[in-house]
């Protein structure tokens, strides 16, 4: 797969998604902390609902480390109940906050600081923190090399055919064809999987990529 044909891709879907990125909650943070704890929230559910947990975080001051792990039993769970999966999701906020305490005395920034392969590795040690959510802070915050691959995007990447397999396989290959603008892509993939490439009835009869697309070309006849 070439770079022209990413571009082409992203370039048709830019033209037909209108992108409000206040919408991703991983995109809404600077504090690198933050965009990690947003994307553990994000996890099996909406963007809206990981957004209502973080503001109850926020309004009780559990936005670092310090204040997570000085916090009363069942408080973070309360606040980020929303986002479903709250018990794992807050026991996973909590080994993130231990270890950046118990290793950096509770500053994230040499953590950081390493090579985004490295913290790759690190964020992955930590129970909860799997591959999409450390490349999500990898890409976000780093700009690291990497893609993302949530269901959105695996649908729109396997309907097109331009990378099947596992998450590892997906990402390489959705790398390859998106790595100049790889952070748009993945944004704009994800709007584009919710707008047109849905699970549930897709708009394959409207989609700007229907030429390009046998799995819509079959979807349209069958209508």
């Amino acid at each position: 797969m070439s770079l022209r044909l990413g571009d082409e891709i992203l370039n048709r879907i830019m033209q037909s998604v209108k992108l409000d990125v206040s919408e991703f909650v991983s995109a809404r943070y600077r504090d690198p902390f933050l965009i990690i704890v947003a994307t553990i929230l994000s996890q099996n559910t909406s963007d809206r609902n990981s957004i209502k947990a973080m503001q109850n975080m926020e309004r009780l001051g559990l936005t670092n480390p310090q204040a997570i792990m000085a916090s009363p039993p069942g408080e973070l769970e309360k606040a980020i109940r929303v986002s479903g999966m709250y018990r794992q999701k807050a026991r996973t906020i909590r080994d993130l906050a231990r270890h950046i305490m118990t290793n950096y005395g509770g500053d994230i920034g040499p953590m950081i600081s390493k090579g985004w392969k490295d913290v790759r590795e690190e964020l992955m040690s930590i129970k909860g923190i799997g591959e999409k959510t450390a490349d999500v802070f990898l890409l976000f915050y780093m700009n690291a090399p990497v893609f993302p691959v949530d269901t959105h995007i695996k649908r729109i990447a396997s309907r097109l055919g331009i990378a099947h397999g596992d998450y590892k396989k997906v990402s390489h290959e959705l790398l390859e064809i998106f790595f100049n603008k790889r952070l748009e892509a993945h944004l704009y993939l994800i709007a584009f999987g919710r707008s047109y490439c849905r699970a549930r009835s897709p708009l394959c009869s409207r989609c700007p990529l229907l030429d390009m697309c046998d799995y819509g070309k079959t979807f349209v006849k069958q209508r």
